[in-house]
């Protein structure tokens, strides 16, 4: 039980850095260039919709607990994967 609440923990922390991140990477979209980069705001929109949706899949194992950890995990794991590639593909 103590394993998943430490997991539970750092996913609140990886998502509060995704958050800050969005906000960092979006401000800077806006000062790079006089005309908006359509391309990188559709691809941060897709980020930032990557990481609502595991925002709420975290928040669901919230609401079952620990017990609820085995079901949920590999939804969960595909979630945090999907963004972290997608941060990837906006570095490149």
């Amino acid at each position: 039980m103590q394993i998943v609440a430490a997991k539970v923990a750092r996913m609140d922390l990886d998502l509060k850095s995704w958050d800050a991140k969005l906000h960092k990477l979006r401000a800077l979209s806006r000062t790079a260039g006089s005309e908006p980069n359509v391309d990188y705001d559709k691809r941060l929109d897709d980020v930032e919709a990557k990481c609502d949706s595991a925002e709420m899949k975290l928040d669901e194992l919230k609401a079952g607990g620990s017990t609820k950890w085995e079901t949920l995990r590999g939804g969960i794991e595909i979630a945090w994967r999907e963004v972290e590639a997608g941060f990837r593909q906006l570095a490149n």
